[in-house]
């Protein structure tokens, strides 16, 4: 039977439809992959999550992401992302100018992997080598696959064998420090101006208390990242509701975003609870100050020199009243 040409051009309509069909559905899936920031990805990937003071796991590392891991000590990615899977050399590659733009150094032990289904004859070798490079390394790492999920539990698994066997012997640093010693170091760094250090410090801290999180959100906040800081105060006020210092440091994040109704009612509470607060009382003067309520203003900052006659923030602040 031979086919009419309206059936032929018909036939080809439709072999044209359904190929680009294919390959909408195929650059979208394409797309996906290369965009692990997307609700899919994100939602089947593990969390970043510390293991210890040397080593920290995840998924692919979004931008943001590298300045977050080198400001809490990671000085080295080690990527088990397999060059040979299209997407994955299109993340490896994106991947090693971002390390190299934050001056992190970047080490690929290639492991296939799909759905932990595994190809390659290499496998384990890799995750060997992968796991001798972080027992190895100096300073902290971060490992990492795509989702964060078998393949990093494959080093792991192996790092704890030559932990345990002593065949590597890399000193650690925190590895038997209590979190109260490592919130006193964080204490004095940021009493001494060095506030990534004190976020290095207190990113080791196991148990997050309301102090460790109250003095993270101050560190982020003078290092200007006040939606981290506001992040650390929330966590504070989770761990210890109505707290003062969560209050506080939320009231100066408010201040920092403009928004004076916020401001003003985060310091309203927080000297309810301490009425002789002279960071409240400053945070209040300012408040006023900016609605323009000079005369408010000048009370609370004068109260708050009452009490300490050297707070600079308070001086300042009555200085342009």
């Amino acid at each position: 039977m031979r086919l009419t040409a309206l059936q032929i051009a018909m036939l080809r309509r439709r072999v044209i439809v359904v190929a680009a069909w294919v390959l909408a559905v195929t650059g979208l899936v394409f797309w996906i992959l290369v965009s692990p920031g997307n609700p899919v990805t994100a939602y089947l990937s593990a969390p970043i999550t510390v293991r210890d003071a040397q080593l920290i796991v995840g998924p692919y590392p979004k931008v943001d992401d590298f300045a977050v891991l080198k400001r809490n000590g990671v000085t080295t990615i080690v990527s088990l992302l397999d060059p040979r899977l299209p997407y994955e050399r299109v993340l490896l590659e994106r991947e090693a100018s971002l390390a190299a733009d934050n001056g992190l150094t970047l080490r690929d032990f290639p492991m296939g992997s799909i759905f932990d289904q595994r190809f390659g004859k290499d496998y384990d070798a890799q995750a060997r080598a992968a796991a001798h490079a972080i027992a190895t390394a100096r300073g902290r790492v971060y490992l990492h696959s795509y989702l964060g999920l078998h393949r990093v539990a494959a080093v792991e698994a192996h790092l704890s064998r030559v932990r345990t066997t002593g065949s590597v012997v890399t000193p650690r640093r925190g590895e038997h420090t209590a979190d109260a010693d490592l919130v006193a170091h964080a204490q004095a760094a940021y009493e001494a101006g060095d506030f990534d250090l004190t976020l290095r410090y207190l990113f080791d801290v196991v148990d997050k208390s309301e102090a460790s999180q109250i003095l993270s959100g101050w560190a982020d906040y003078r290092l200007g990242d006040i939606h981290q800081a506001r992040d650390d105060f929330a966590s504070s006020m989770r761990l210890s509701p109505g707290s003062e210092g969560a209050l506080t440091g939320l009231g100066y994040c408010a201040l920092r975003e403009g928004d004076l109704d916020e401001a003003l009612s985060r310091f309203g509470a927080a000297l309810a609870k301490s009425p002789r607060d002279v960071s409240v009382l400053t945070g209040l003067g300012i408040a006023r100050y900016r609605q323009g309520r000079t005369n408010e203003a000048a009370h609370y900052l004068r109260a708050a020199l009452a009490i300490d006659p050297h707070d600079a923030d308070a001086r300042a602040a009555l200085a342009r009243i």
